[in-house]
């Protein structure tokens, strides 16, 4: 399973340059997100982004 910061990273590198600008500020929003609510954050963005993660986690992910 992928952290909070693997998945802004993830985020970071995949969106616009407005939101790589604003990363700093979201770097530290996100530590204080509990799991969940970072959860919910990073699909509604995706979702916003028209970002697609499906691949990029099957090609990624580590078997537990």
């Amino acid at each position: 399973m992928r952290t909070r910061f693997e998945k802004l990273d993830f985020l970071i590198e995949n969106c616009n340059e407005t939101f790589v600008k604003e990363c700093v500020l979201l770097t530290e929003l996100v530590g204080y997100m509990s799991d969940s609510d970072f959860s919910d954050f990073f699909d509604k963005v995706c979702r916003e982004w028209d970002i697609r993660i499906g691949l990029y986690w099957d090609s990624t992910e580590e078997t537990e």
